[in-house]
C-alpha cells in the first residue's frame, strides 16, 4: 500500500510540473502583444501593425485630409506615400500628429540600428544633414540603395517603404500585409519609444502615430529566409562530431569538442586561451582551407581575411573603413561594441558574431549550441565559402590566434554527423508525450 501511495504521489507531483512547466510555457507565448498605431482622430483613419515579423497597414483617406501641409493632397499622394519607423519623443502623449508635429525633433529619424545609412537615417554615425556637425557622423548616406532581397543590411530596419515600396493608394485607400525573417517584431518594440511616419511621396512628412502595445495577442511567427540552404562548418580535425549547422530559419545547432587537441598544444608549451570565441571570417585569396577538412593553429592564418562584419559594429578584426582605431566606429573613443543576446535585443549583434550570441568555448569541455530561430542569422547562401573561425578574444591577444577553422558549405546528410532537425523532432516528441501523458492519466 505504502508503495503504491508513493507511486501515485510521484505521479501526481511529475504531472504538477509537466502542467506547471506547459501554463508558463502558454503564459509566455501569450503575454506577446501586437503594437499598433493607430489614426482616427484628423478625418481619416487607418492602422499599421506589428506583429512578429509581420507588418499589416490599413488606411482610409477617402476625405482626401490636407494633414495641414502647404502642398496639396494630390501632389502628397502622387507616386506613394514613404512610410518608416521613427522615434516618438513626446512625452506622455499618445495622440496622432499631422505635418510638423512629426518633425524630426519630434519623431527622430528612421530606426537604424545596423548602420545602413540612409539620407534620413536616425544613427548618430550616419553622415546625415542633421548630424552635419557631430564629427563622428562618418557613414556615408548618399550610396544608399535599399535591397531586402539581395541584402537584408543594405535597408534599415525601420524603411518599409525601402523594404516593401511606397503605399501606393488605390482609390485613396491602402492595405497590405508584409514579412520578413529580417522584421522587427513586438518584442523589439518594446525596448523603446517608436512610432509610424506617413511622408509625402517628396519626403514631407505628413502624419504620424506611436506604436503602442495592444490587448491583441501575438499571432504570428517568424518566417524564413527566403531561398536560402542549409550550411554547415565542421571542424574535422577536432574531433569528428565537431561541427556547427546554420538554417534558414534562424535555427542553429551544433557540437564543438576540442579538449583532445587543446591537451596536446598545451603539452608543446604553447600557452593557449582559457576561452575561445567563434565567429565567421571572410575568406583570404589563395588560402589552403578547403571543404574537404578544417585547419587548427597557425596554419588557419593562411586562409583568413576580415571578420564578417557587414553591419559595421567594428569587431576586433572587421577591418571596415568606418572601424577607426581598431574597433572604435567613426573613431568615436566612447564608441563599445557590445553583443546582448536577448529577447528584443536581436540587431545589437553582428550577424557573424556567433559567440557574442551562444556562448564563448571552454575548450576543456564540450560545446553544445542549440537555438531554436531566435536570432537574426545572415543569408545563409551568403555564407557559403567563407570561415568560421574558432579564436582567441581581443581581450587575450593582440593578433588574431585561431585555434580552428573550417570552411562552412552547404549542408548535406553526407558531411554531417547531426540531423538539424533532431532537436526540434525530439522537443516535437516531448511536448506530444507530455499531452498524451496528461490526456491517459486524468481520462
Amino acid at each position: 500500500f505504502f508503495f503504491l501511495t508513493f507511486k501515485i504521489f510521484t505521479l501526481h507531483k511529475a504531472m504538477l510540473s509537466v502542467l506547471l512547466t506547459l501554463f508558463i510555457l502558454i503564459v509566455a507565448i501569450s503575454s506577446t502583444k501586437k503594437y499598433i498605431a493607430t489614426f482616427g482622430d484628423n478625418g481619416f483613419s487607418g492602422q499599421v501593425i506589428v506583429d512578429n515579423g509581420m507588418v499589416s497597414v490599413d488606411l482610409d483617406l477617402s476625405s482626401q485630409p490636407d494633414f495641414g501641409l502647404t502642398i496639396d493632397y494630390e501632389t502628397c499622394i502622387n507616386g506613394g506615400l514613404q512610410w518608416h519607423i521613427h522615434s516618438w519623443l513626446y512625452e506622455n502623449d499618445t495622440s496622432e500628429k499631422l505635418g510638423q508635429e512629426c518633425g524630426p525633433s519630434r519623431t527622430g529619424g528612421h530606426y537604424d540600428p545596423w548602420n545602413a545609412c540612409g539620407p534620413a537615417s536616425g544613427n548618430e554615425y550616419c553622415a546625415t544633414s542633421g548630424n552635419a556637425d557631430d564629427e563622428y557622423a562618418c557613414i556615408a548616406t548618399n550610396d544608399y540603395e535599399p535591397n531586402l532581397s539581395a541584402d537584408p543590411y543594405s535597408v534599415e530596419v525601420g524603411d518599409w517603404s525601402g523594404k516593401y515600396g511606397y503605399a501606393i493608394l488605390d482609390n485613396d485607400t491602402f492595405s497590405g500585409s508584409f514579412s520578413s525573417f529580417y522584421e522587427i517584431t513586438p518584442d523589439d518594440l518594446a525596448l523603446d519609444d517608436f512610432s509610424v511616419v506617413f511622408h509625402c511621396n517628396d519626403g514631407t512628412r505628413a502624419f504620424c502615430a506611436p506604436l503602442l502595445p495592444s490587448s491583441e495577442d501575438s499571432e504570428s511567427t517568424l518566417p524564413s529566409q527566403v531561398n536560402q540552404k542549409a550550411v554547415i562548418a565542421k571542424f574535422n580535425t577536432l574531433s569528428d562530431d565537431s561541427e556547427i549547422i546554420l538554417l534558414p530559419d534562424g535555427t542553429i545547432s551544433g557540437t564543438i569538442d576540442a579538449e583532445e587537441y587543446y591537451s596536446e598544444i598545451l603539452v608543446t608549451g604553447t600557452p593557449g586561451c582559457e576561452t575561445y570565441e567563434y565567429s565567421i571570417f571572410n575568406a583570404k585569396s589563395g588560402g589552403t582551407l578547403d571543404e574537404e577538412s578544417s585547419i587548427n593553429g597557425a596554419e588557419c592564418l593562411d586562409s583568413i581575411g576580415s571578420q564578417y562584419d557587414p553591419t559595421r559594429q567594428c569587431l576586433p578584426w572587421s577591418m571596415d573603413e568606418n572601424c577607426m582605431n581598431g574597433t572604435k566606429l567613426c573613431g568615436d573613443p566612447s564608441y563599445e561594441y557590445e553583443c546582448i543576446y536577448a529577447t528584443g535585443y536581436r540587431y545589437n549583434c553582428a550577424p557573424g558574431d556567433l559567440s557574442g550570441k551562444y556562448g564563448v568555448l571552454e575548450p576543456s569541455a564540450l560545446k553544445q549550441i542549440d537555438d531554436d530561430g531566435a536570432t537574426l542569422l545572415p543569408p545563409t547562401d551568403s555564407l557559403i565559402g567563407k570561415i568560421m573561425v574558432i579564436h582567441c578574444s581581443k581581450d587575450d591577444v593582440e593578433d588574431l590566434e585561431a585555434l580552428s577553422c573550417a570552411m562552412i558549405q552547404e549542408y548535406n546528410t553526407m558531411n554531417s554527423t547531426l540531423d538539424p532537425d533532431d532537436g526540434a523532432t525530439t522537443y516535437s516528441i516531448m511536448v506530444l508525450s507530455m499531452i498524451i501523458s496528461i490526456a491517459v492519466f486524468y481520462l
